[in-house]
């Protein structure tokens, strides 16, 4: 869990553009799409 949080705040960090107000799970998906974690 600790490193969906990690890719969460890098994700912000990288882009800081506005970003729409999504559901915790679509980011979530959305995350894993983009970076790939090892929690398979």
């Amino acid at each position: 869990m600790s490193d969906y949080k990690r890719d969460y705040y890098f994700s912000i960090k990288l882009k800081p553009a506005p970003m729409p107000q999504w559901p915790p799970v679509v980011v979530a998906d959305m995350l894993e799409r983009i970076f790939p974690s090892s929690d398979v």
